[in-house]
């Protein structure tokens, strides 16, 4: 009688043991996988004028600056390589001057840039990643009395960042950037609606953080 109870109870810690493990495979293969990502970013970014017509000698004095923030979502299409798109905003300023003009002529004018950013990211490393792109750019300006007009373009964008994680969902990172737009219009009379077509150079830094979903 012992012994059958003894295999009885050894049977019976069997088939609870083979239903747990059955329970916690099927709990973990439930799991969400974290292919989703979204990130913000906020820094500043400084541009020039990349290259110049001669048409009324207009130049950059120095170069500009101002802030920039934005938001992208990201899907993973493999373990290393991500693909996304945003919306991004830059504020910049710069002071050009005529030296066609005597006495020399300076004007500060704003540069404000809204893109829709698309963009794949590599994964280098754990924490370091690569993250080439374009953008279609709309630059909104007032054209009274400025130097640089109202236009649409296309950038090309590169962007070296570190991602470290703080938990599974939450990860914090620089990002180092730089791009070409080809946004700057400059109306050297006011009658000339698009008298030069120039190119900016803008470069910079931003904090981002990541939320993995």
């Amino acid at each position: 009688m012992r012994i059958k109870r003894f295999f009885t109870a050894v049977a019976l810690m069997a088939i609870s043991t083979t239903a747990f493990a059955q329970s916690a495979t099927e709990t973990y293969s439930l799991e969400i996988p974290k292919d989703n990502m979204l990130e913000i970013s906020g820094g500043h970014m400084l541009n020039n004028v990349f290259r110049f017509k001669t048409d009324g000698e207009m130049r950059t004095a120095k170069p500009g600056g101002g802030a920039t923030f934005g938001i992208t979502y990201s899907r993973k299409v493999i373990d290393w390589l991500w693909v996304g798109g945003g919306v991004n905003y830059m504020g910049l300023y710069n002071t050009y001057q005529s030296y066609a003009s005597d006495p020399v002529v300076q004007r500060t004018c704003p540069s404000n840039i809204w893109s829709i950013p698309l963009f794949a990211r590599f994964d280098l490393l754990k924490w370091l990643y690569l993250k080439p792109g374009f953008a279609f750019d709309i630059q909104n300006n007032n054209p009274e009395g400025r130097w640089l007009s109202n236009q649409t373009g296309m950038s090309l964008n590169l962007a070296l960042g570190f991602d470290f994680a703080i938990n599974k969902s939450w990860h914090i990172g620089l990002e180092t950037r730089t791009g070409l737009t080809s946004l700057a219009a400059f109306r050297i009379r006011e009658k000339d609606k698009y008298a030069t077509h120039q190119r900016f150079v803008v470069y910079g830094e931003t904090i981002n953080l990541f939320y993995r979903f």
